[in-house]
């Protein structure tokens, strides 16, 4: 992510896995060579997944392409159950998700993506506003530890 402004901090937060979002018709999944075989769906440009889309299929010079862009995890999980594609989620957007005609396959050279909690140096008090959400943030990952492959 770089370094913060000037002025402002960054707090390793999460580091959520990438996951491999295939319609429960597609191959099973089981090394990163293996996808070359699928048809990706296009996600939204300079988006993280975009980002990480273009890092997975760069590898692959004959990478079949879907006609449909999706712009929020909805749709792109949608897609997936239409069987019109493959593509690649945050853990975090699958949680809780019906996940009914999809297979999600976890493949650690996917990579994670890094949240990170930014606050001012200047006015940060334990009892403000910001630190309360980080501290509600804090909690919640301590009861979703399955959405983090690092703990700090």
């Amino acid at each position: 992510p770089g370094l913060p402004p000037r002025g402002y901090t960054d707090v390793p937060f999460l580091d959520e896995p990438w996951m491999l979002v295939t319609p429960d018709s597609a191959p099973p999944i089981g090394s990163i060579e293996d996808l070359a075989d699928l048809t990706w769906l296009r996600v939204s440009p300079g988006s993280s997944g975009d980002h990480v889309m273009r890092r997975i299929t760069k590898a692959f010079p004959d990478t079949r392409w879907a006609p449909h862009l999706y712009t929020t995890y909805e749709a792109a999980r949608s897609l997936v159950r239409a069987r019109t594609g493959s593509t690649i989620l945050p853990a975090m957007a699958l949680a809780g998700a019906h996940t009914e005609g999809m297979r999600i396959t976890p493949l650690p050279s996917l990579g994670t993506r890094k949240i990170l909690l930014r606050h001012k140096n200047h006015g940060w008090s334990e009892a403000g506003g910001p630190a309360r959400v980080a501290g509600y943030l804090a909690e919640w990952k301590r009861h979703n530890a399955s959405y983090s492959t690092s703990a700090e």
